[in-house]
């Protein structure tokens, strides 16, 4: 029942339906196979939904990675720019380094000592007769009171044949303006 027949194209039910000349039997085979039509059109459905789903299903796994592959080329560029930000504050601080061992072998090279083996400061400051601590504490005191180099350095003396110098730098606070020396 319900297979084709090759010649015809009609299927069994049909065939017996018209053979026996009872139009309810015709009636009937042509609705069933209307309903294996639809039925075939149902299954055929079921499967591009499924397939519509699926689909769905990997297009949003693909937007989720395509997401994660861009958060990891920005991620990249970012260690990349970090990267480079670093490996120029080594070489700088490097530079840094190799003058401060300079300067810390020049100033062991010229370092005076007491008999004692007590470091000694021979500073001299310009305006300042001989080495007297006190005058010289008066003097560094009278320099930080009064000077004001606008951002420049200014010599003030020597220890060791290094400059000492003082430099004014300004800032704002809590809009006050405020100068401090450094030395």
């Amino acid at each position: 029942e319900g297979s084709m027949d090759e010649k015809s194209g009609m299927n069994f039910s049909e065939y017996v339906a018209i053979l026996s000349g009872n139009t309810d039997l015709l009636e009937k085979a042509k609705l069933e196979k209307k309903i294996a039509g639809l039925e075939s059109e149902r299954q055929a459905f079921i499967r591009s939904k499924s397939d519509l789903l699926e689909k769905a299903k990997l297009e949003k796994k693909i937007a989720g990675l395509e997401s994660e592959r861009q958060a990891f080329i920005r991620s990249k560029s970012s260690s990349r720019s970090r990267l480079e930000e670093v490996m120029r504050a080594v070489d700088s601080n490097r530079e840094l380094i190799g003058r401060f061992r300079s300067d810390w072998d020049l100033y062991q090279s010229r370092v005076q000592k007491d008999k004692e083996g007590n470091i000694l400061n021979p500073i001299t400051l310009k305006g300042v007769e001989g080495r007297d601590p006190k005058r010289i504490a008066a003097k560094l005191t009278e320099i930080n009171e009064k000077a004001r180099t606008q951002g420049e350095y200014f010599s003030i003396g020597s220890l060791y044949g290094f400059n000492l110098v003082v430099k004014t730098e300004s800032s704002s606070k809590d809009l006050f303006d405020l100068s401090q020396n450094k030395f």
